[in-house]
């Protein structure tokens, strides 16, 4: 798998309300989750443009990719295809407790684009 071209340029905090990540068409080549809870948890990515972050309903609107996180540790690329994952309108994220749920748990993410 080839280096990432370059993260996103800060780490955010992500809980279980949707927001934005990306603008625009971007691929995915990996992400960085710190899962900052003692339990197992979720990066819910979708691939929305950030003027339609609103139009998520977490727990219902169905995510384009979903990171696992280990409990107390940091997720990393191994779940994403090598060549990466294409998003068309843009990437908007939210962290919750179960694989396709709605209640929010605290992560950190970086994003490597």
């Amino acid at each position: 798998m080839s280096a990432p071209s370059s993260y996103s340029s800060e780490t955010l905090a992500l809980v279980g309300t949707a927001v934005a990540l990306v603008d625009g068409p971007t691929v995915l080549k990996e992400v960085q989750a710190n899962n900052n809870t003692a339990a197992v948890a979720y990066v819910q990515l979708f691939d929305i443009a950030s003027s339609n972050v609103g139009d998520i309903t977490v727990g219902t609107t169905r995510a384009d990719w979903i990171v696992y996180s280990a409990a107390s540790l940091q997720s990393l690329s191994g779940q994403v295809p090598p060549n990466g994952l294409l998003f068309r309108k843009g990437i908007a994220g939210v962290s919750t407790t179960v694989h396709d749920g709605a209640t929010g748990a605290s992560q950190d993410v970086r994003l490597a684009i």
